[in-house]
C-alpha cells in the first residue's frame, strides 16, 4: 500500500462501471466541456453504480467530484471504498442530501483500490451523472492557492439545499 501524496494517480485509473461514449470521460481532466450529449459517466438511479480501479492500493483520505451542473437539479450519492471489490466500506453518505456541482470529500484514511458512487437521486430525472472525480482530491488545495490569489475561491464543496 503506497501513500497517496500529491502525485497525480488519474493516469493509472480506470472507470469499470458506469455508461459514457467515451471510455476514460470520468478521468480525463476534463471539467469544462461537457453537455447533454457528452463528457460525464452515468448509472441509472436505483440499479448500478459507477466504480474506479486504481492501478494498486493507495491510502487516500480525499476526494472530489463534480456532478453535473449544466441547469439547477441536486444529485443525492453514497461513496464506498474496497480494498478487494467484495467488501465495501461507506465513507460519505450525502444521500440525504441535496448536492451539486464540486463535491470535496474528505473521511478517514485508509487503503483503498476501488471507489463506487451510487447515485440514489437527480431532482430532474432517474440518472446519475458524475463529470469528473480527482483522487486523491487537489481540488480545495486548488481553489485555496486561487483565494490567496485573486482574493476569491472556493471551499469546494457540498451545497445542502
Amino acid at each position: 500500500v503506497q501513500t497517496c501524496g500529491s502525485s497525480d494517480l488519474s493516469s493509472g485509473i480506470n472507470a469499470e462501471y458506469g455508461v459514457s461514449k467515451y471510455r476514460r470521460t470520468l478521468l480525463n481532466g476534463n471539467t469544462t466541456q461537457y453537455d447533454w450529449e457528452d463528457g460525464y459517466t452515468c448509472h441509472q438511479v436505483g440499479s448500478g453504480a459507477i466504480t474506479v480501479l486504481l492501478p494498486q492500493p493507495y491510502l487516500i483520505s480525499t476526494l472530489s467530484m463534480l456532478l453535473w451542473d449544466c441547469d439547477n437539479r441536486c444529485y443525492s450519492y453514497i461513496v464506498s471504498v474496497s480494498k478487494n471489490r467484495k467488501d465495501w466500506v461507506d465513507v460519505v453518505d450525502n444521500s440525504r442530501r441535496q448536492c451539486s456541482s464540486w463535491q470535496y470529500l474528505s473521511f478517514p484514511l485508509q487503503p483503498i483500490s476501488y471507489v463506487r458512487v451510487i447515485g440514489t437521486q437527480n431532482s430532474a430525472n432517474s440518472v446519475f451523472h458524475l463529470i469528473h472525480m480527482e483522487l486523491p482530491s487537489h481540488r480545495k488545495q486548488r481553489d485555496e492557492e486561487e483565494e490567496v490569489e485573486e482574493g476569491e475561491g472556493s471551499e469546494g464543496a457540498l451545497l445542502p439545499q
